[in-house]
């Protein structure tokens, strides 16, 4: 897990979770498995689990998640990608003896 209670500006890649806590004022694109942004974050998101942005916090940019949680007041300025088919696993084969066709 990566926190952010700072200024930064750059890029962040993470196989975890990234916070920028309420201090955090972050200019960077994020590419992560799991955001919460409880301070202000300036850039690209993607993140493969879910994205939250807690009530009176910023994030602008755009962003690509699965799964996007924003609280009454979170500020949100940019457009929003949900493609969940990108992030899910492929469903095992089923082999064609096993199926059996429907019958009324």
């Amino acid at each position: 897990m990566i926190r952010l209670n700072c200024q930064f500006k750059g890029r962040i890649s993470s196989t975890g979770a990234v916070i920028v806590a309420d201090r955090g004022d972050i200019e960077a694109d994020i590419e992560t498995m799991q955001i919460g942004i409880a301070g202000k974050v300036k850039g690209n998101i993607r993140a493969t689990n879910q994205l939250e942005i807690t009530k009176q916090r910023i994030l602008l940019g755009d962003a690509e998640t699965p799964s996007l949680k924003l609280d009454p007041g979170a500020f949100f300025s940019g457009h929003c990608d949900m493609p969940a088919h990108r992030f899910e696993k492929p469903a095992p084969n089923v082999s064609e003896h096993n199926s059996r066709p429907h019958r009324p």
